[in-house]
């Protein structure tokens, strides 16, 4: 039996990381060490973050919580969504 699989190939993205990371490579920041939590900020603490950089994300700071989750003594910068922007780097 054939595997179908074999001679195909797989990309997988990591769309809780995602849209940090194109604000980040838009701004020539490296996600990896650059921390920003893409938010709403006009809806003050409790917006719930759509994406943190995988530099967040490995500080065990998770995607689709609310920005007052994130513990006082971690720095980060808020950035408004923009989703033009991912659509078009998808």
């Amino acid at each position: 039996m054939d595997n179908i699989y074999l001679n195909r190939h797989f990309l997988c993205i990591d769309l809780k990381s995602f849209f940090a990371s194109c604000e980040c490579w838009q701004r020539n920041l490296d996600p990896f060490s650059y921390p920003l939590v893409v938010a709403n900020p006009k809806q003050g603490n409790g917006a719930i973050t759509l994406a943190v950089s995988p530099y967040l994300k490995a500080q065990g700071i998770k995607s689709r919580g609310r920005l007052y989750e994130i513990p006082k003594n971690i720095k980060y910068t808020i950035i408004e969504p923009h989703m033009n922007l991912y659509i078009k780097k998808k």
